[in-house]
């Protein structure tokens, strides 16, 4: 069982509103559930080729095209995954061999690491947190997570195949800057310096980007695609997504796009594993996200209007965990908001941390204690009635130590599931003497 359904068990056992699992409450886009009705009315319903539907392929390349700067061939350059999950599972089990190296920066989305030791890798880790954050007040993401180039170049051996990118960054709304993009590069760099023979044959060190909130960071001027990057253009498999930036997570359609030998690497597992995406989804995600980009009678697009919306449900969001004393870190991008716990710690029963989780069993001994953040949000979702994520998910067993004080909230809710949230969570700071904060 993973931490998601274990939480989203929990909120409908106690009638919480749930702000857990990143996924939208509200109904798909109307024009999105129409692309799908008219590719299945079309006759969209059979095999397409193992890459992708070239119609699917073309409007990405398009995408990418544009974005980059550079022509991006749609045959060659873009496959078709299920979702971005399966393109992280797919690329690893197509770019490693076994004793390859990954790195990955925690907190870290918790798929990556499962797929590079399915494919028979080994993960080295590197921390995002930056030294200095002010704990009990609100802060902007950008001054309490970032790369440390020192860090990332120090993970770097002569076995390391790929580092891995998340950005904008999942669970901590950070969108990586140049800074943060330079020291990628030099850590590449180094990889490259230190490679043998072997590796150097296969290519050397690649860079993994998972980009699947791309459409979705605040401030669009912020955001720098890693492959545009200086010195990672040609070293970058870029993975993409309809789930999130269409708001139809349970479609499952993502794509990965970048240099023909790594993509043909993908495209050959894709054949023995999903074989292909389901059809009629991808004609549809193709024909909407041309209208996606489209601009209406304000001038703005779908795309524009859905950023424009999520700004103001972080804002209340935001507003509600700081005024209920948990200071929020506020996130450039994404669905999620990182908070402070810390100044209701005192009000976490034993009950909480006593009994086992089912998303982590084999973590602990048996019989061992929770993680403050685990029982935080168990009695959170239990005595509050709102239901956040423990982000211990997204550390190894060693590091999660670093996620103690934190609890992560989705902000891809309506309004009014927000709204309903800051009600009972300012009630019960009041109740318990918990004081806002700034």
């Amino acid at each position: 069982m993973t931490v998601f359904q274990e939480f989203t068990e929990m909120a409908n056992r106690f009638g919480a509103v749930n702000l857990g699992q990143g996924f939208p409450d509200w109904p798909a886009p109307d024009f999105v559930v129409e692309a799908a009705a008219a590719a299945l009315r079309d006759g969209h319903n059979q095999y397409c080729r193992a890459a992708g539907h070239p119609l699917l392929c073309e409007a990405v390349a398009a995408q990418y095209s544009d974005r980059w700067g550079r022509e991006v061939d749609p045959t060659s350059q873009v496959v078709v995954t299920e979702g971005a999950t399966g393109g992280v599972f797919t690329s690893m089990q197509a770019l490693l061999q076994p004793g390859d190296e990954v790195v990955l920066m925690e907190p870290t989305y918790d798929c990556y690491a499962p797929a590079v030791e399915m494919a028979r890798g080994t993960v080295r880790r590197v921390s995002l947190h930056l030294p200095g954050w002010e704990r009990g007040s609100s802060s902007p993401v950008g001054t309490a997570f970032g790369v440390d180039a020192d860090a990332l170049a120090a993970a770097v051996s002569p076995n390391t195949r790929a580092i891995v990118v998340n950005t904008p960054h999942n669970p901590t709304g950070r969108v990586m800057g140049k800074a943060d993009l330079d020291a990628v590069a030099a850590a590449l760099r180094k990889a490259d310096a230190l490679a043998g023979p072997e590796m150097a044959s296969r290519g050397g060190c690649v860079i993994v980007a998972d980009e699947v909130y791309d459409e979705l960071c605040f401030d669009q001027e912020n955001f720098r695609p890693v492959a545009s990057h200086p010195g990672l253009e040609d070293r970058t498999l870029t993975l993409g997504s309809a789930g999130k930036s269409l708001s139809v997570t349970g479609w499952k359609v993502g794509w990965a796009v970048g240099p023909a030998p790594m993509v043909a690497a993908v495209a050959a597992v894709n054949q023995w594993t999903q074989f292909c995406v389901a059809t009629p989804l991808q004609v549809a995600v193709a024909n909407a996200l041309g209208a996606a980009r489209a601009r209406g009678a304000d001038s703005l697009t779908f795309f524009d209007q859905q950023r424009k919306a999520a700004l103001a449900r972080r804002e209340l969001l935001v507003s509600a965990l700081n005024d209920s004393g948990l200071p929020a870190i506020v996130p450039e991008a994404g669905f999620f908001v990182l908070a402070d716990t810390a100044a209701w710690r005192g009000q976490v029963g034993r009950k909480h941390y006593e009994a086992a989780s089912p998303s982590r069993a084999g973590c602990k001994p048996a019989g061992s204690p929770v993680p403050d953040d685990v029982a935080f949000c168990r009695f959170l979702t239990e005595e509050v009635g709102v239901t956040a994520i423990p982000p211990t998910a997204f550390y190894s067993p060693a590091t999660e130590h670093l996620a103690a004080p934190l609890a992560r909230f989705a902000l891809c809710k309506q309004e009014s599931s927000i709204s309903e949230a800051g009600k009972r969570l300012r009630r019960a700071a009041s109740e318990r003497g918990i004081a806002g904060c700034q």
